[in-house]
């Protein structure tokens, strides 16, 4: 819903007028990273953009956007008659918790005149660690900016946050002057910057968790939690038979795969595995298809996650991964 929202309003900016009379066969798209949340093809399709209109931009040797290939398409496609609507940033993507160069993007968005929108669903609060707030340089200057408190914060599903640089971006899209919704003067009515009408109060729970645990906890935990993707890292890429990505892990994603010399087929023996560690209970972890292979995807947010978690889990992948033998 988020991304919905923010994109509604990067919509309403770059095309003025498109909520009353329709998009009218204006040709447009967004740009985000391969791999971006596919809440950002679902909003496209229900903004009336359109699927085949979300350009999906290479990746760096990190695993994120490339600032020079989205200049390029962008203007590759303002040549060609098609208006850019926003830019949408990855603070954290699912697969491995990269954070594209928001400043960078942010250049890109400043000289072409794009909206910025950074989907910062799972990443955004290790902002506010020391220790990877520098990955998060040009967060300020984002047009727009999500996050979902439930991910990484402490509260239950659901409690998702959009946060605009211009309120009167989310007035100009979702306002209605309906005379059954009282509009006293000067008050601003939370029905017109959402797109909800009756909804629950998401807020409240989010309030609780800030004033029972306070935000140096939330800094801490998080903190703690990209630690032991760290520690993870170190020890998987000194265990033989266990293969790691190329570069460290960015926030507290780390996908691992196991190899077996002369498993005819890696990829189903991995799959197996994860059903198997499921099955298990003593840890979850989920599948991820990386670059065609499918790798185990350890993703640390849960504040109760101790380094001894870690090692078991570790643990659990040798000695079940074992009991795969050398198939699926």
């Amino acid at each position: 819903m988020s991304n919905l929202t923010a994109l509604a309003a990067a919509r309403e900016r770059a095309l003025p007028g498109s909520r009353a009379h329709g998009l009218g066969g204006v040709r447009c798209a967004v740009y985000c990273s391969q791999e971006a949340h596919y809440s950002i093809m679902r909003a496209a399709e229900l903004l009336g953009i359109g699927r085949d209109w979300v350009r999906a931009i290479p990746l760096d040797a990190e695993r994120r956007m490339d600032p020079s290939a989205l200049a390029d398409r962008i203007e590759g496609d303002i040549h060609d008659g098609i208006t850019p609507i926003a830019i949408i940033a990855t603070a954290g993507t699912t697969l491995t918790g990269a954070v594209d160069p928001l400043d960078q993007l942010a250049d890109v968005c400043e000289r072409l005149g794009v909206w910025l929108h950074v989907d910062g669903a799972y990443g955004l609060p290790a902002a506010a660690t020391p220790a990877t707030a520098g990955l998060f340089l040009g967060l300020a200057r984002a047009d727009s900016v999500t996050v979902d408190c439930h991910k990484w914060m402490f509260v239950p599903k659901a409690c998702s946050a959009v946060l605009v640089r211009d309120p009167r971006a989310l007035f100009d899209v979702f306002a209605h002057d309906e005379a059954y919704v009282p509009h006293a003067d000067g008050v601003l009515n939370a029905v017109d910057i959402t797109l909800e009408y009756s909804r629950p109060m998401r807020a409240l729970k989010l309030w609780l968790a800030f004033r029972v645990h306070g935000a140096a906890a939330f800094r801490q935990a998080i903190a703690r939690n990209c630690e032991q993707a760290q520690h993870l890292y170190g020890l998987a890429a000194e265990r033989a038979g266990i293969d790691v990505l190329s570069s460290a892990p960015q926030l507290s994603i780390v996908p691992i795969r196991r190899i077996v010399p002369g498993c005819p087929d890696v990829n189903a023996h991995n799959a197996e595995l994860c059903r198997r560690l499921q099955s298990d209970g003593r840890v979850y972890v989920s599948p991820a298809t990386i670059d065609g292979e499918v790798w185990l995807r350890p993703c640390f947010t849960n504040f109760r996650t101790t380094t001894d978690d870690v090692e078991l889990l570790l643990s659990l992948v040798e000695t079940l991964g074992a009991s795969c033998g050398d198939h699926g």
